[in-house]
């Protein structure tokens, strides 16, 4: 068998700083809270030690959270860290360090200085690969 073909979706998808096939991918803060639990710690879906403060976004497994994303996200144009796993319709943002973050603030899961080469290099996956994981139901905006 003789492979010559070149692959047009790598050549047309693969990632360039001009023209990344993800520029921003972005969500809302939903509900921001203080953690009160002071009972079964141990049974929290993420580790309570040093959380003060967490918000929640509508970006959940269903929408790729999991797969198409790093360990942090931006907040006021300053990292915070995501707890836990995601669950099927949200994920949890750690604000100890954001006390001026509010419902309706933007989060940045991509963008900004979390680039998509960052991203990629975190998961151990390829533009186009990260790309194919974001849900369906997520709004699209092409440039």
């Amino acid at each position: 068998m003789a492979l010559d073909a070149v692959d047009p979706g790598q050549l047309l998808f693969d990632d360039s700083e001009e023209i990344p096939i993800v520029a921003r991918l972005s969500s809302t803060l939903l509900q921001v809270r203080a953690v009160t639990r002071d009972f079964a710690p141990e049974h929290a879906p993420f580790p309570l030690a040093g959380v003060t403060r967490v918000g929640v976004i509508p970006f959940g497994k269903v929408d790729g959270g999991g797969r198409c994303h790093g360990a942090q996200v931006l907040v006021g144009g300053r990292r915070a860290a995501l707890l836990g796993p995601p669950a099927l319709e949200y994920m949890r943002v750690d604000l100890t360090a954001h006390p001026e973050a509010q419902a309706g603030d933007e989060v940045v899961l991509i963008g900004d200085t979390i680039t998509l080469a960052e991203t990629c290099a975190t998961r151990g996956q390829r533009p186009s690969d990260l790309a194919l994981a974001i849900g369906p139901l997520v709004e699209r905006r092409w440039l």
